[in-house]
């Protein structure tokens, strides 16, 4: 297993709220048949918490233009489609709907978020 940082920004209760940072430390896993497996603690005062969420990297394509997040957590399933540009072209997202939907996503229950902060140019 490879360990690797990750700062988790969001803005808190709306497109305008206050920006917020979560430090998390993580672990993958490329050997896994399903997807890159990450597991993910998020940190307090430098320290990992006891806790590892586990997440499944299933898509990102050679440019980094986008990447395809699955979660499963008890009961419930996640997915993130993550993209460099705020906005996307329909055709470009139904095609990465489609990917997750072979991941056995279904296509009924994805809700579509919008976000038009800048995103930060790769280093």
């Amino acid at each position: 297993r490879r360990r690797f940082t990750v700062t988790f920004e969001f803005n808190s209760g709306s497109f305008d709220g206050p920006l917020r940072a979560v430090p998390q430390v993580g672990w993958f896993d490329a050997d896994d048949s399903f997807g890159t497996l990450w597991r993910v603690s998020p940190t307090l005062c430098g320290c990992a918490l006891p806790v590892k969420f586990p997440y499944y990297i299933l898509d990102v394509p050679d440019d980094y233009s986008h990447m395809i997040v699955g979660s499963n957590v008890g009961s419930s399933s996640y997915l993130w489609i993550m993209t460099r540009a705020p906005r996307v072209e329909p055709a470009r997202l139904e095609a990465m709907i489609d990917t997750a939907c072979t991941f056995g996503f279904l296509r009924d229950a994805i809700r579509k978020r919008e976000h038009d902060r800048p995103v930060p140019a790769l280093e």
